[in-house]
Parts: structure tokens; sequence; C-alpha cells
């Protein structure tokens, strides 16, 4: 499984805590990743946990309203408080 980490494809095993990736549409992840942006304007993203908990409905999940403004461009500025 890989993922896109500040413009690299990574191997998930190699991610450390607290590098932000950038995970495509219809990507498997591993399940301890907090979303932070989404392409939809709200913020919504669908997750699939039927691996997890064995339910076959998708899960709806929003981006925090405080990271909502965040673009592409700005990700790698991102600082943590």
């Amino acid at each position: 499984i890989q993922a896109k980490a500040s413009g690299l494809t990574n191997k998930w095993k190699d991610l450390k805590a607290g590098q932000i990736v950038k995970i495509k549409k219809d990507t498997e992840a591993p399940a301890d990743v907090l979303l932070l942006l989404s392409s939809d304007e709200k913020g919504v993203v669908y997750v699939d946990t039927m691996n997890l908990d064995g339910e076959t409905n998708l899960k709806e999940k929003t981006a925090p309203k405080e990271t909502l403004d965040v673009r592409d461009e700005m990700i790698p500025y991102l600082q943590g408080s």
C-alpha cells in the first residue's frame, strides 16, 4: 500500500506519526489516519470499514471545520499548535 507524502510515493510502513499524507479516492489506508481535508466542499468523505467491523455500509466522516479552507498548496506549511 502506498500514499503520496510531500510529492513522494512512500510505503505505509515507512511513514512516521505526524506526517501528512494525501490519500486518493478508492485507496486503502490504515485505520489510524486522521482526516484533515477532503475534495468535497463540506469536508465529507465516505469510508468503507468492512475489514474492521464487517459492516458493508459506508461511514460518513467529516474533516474539522478549522481545516475546510485549507488548499493543497498550503499543506506543506501546516503546523500544529
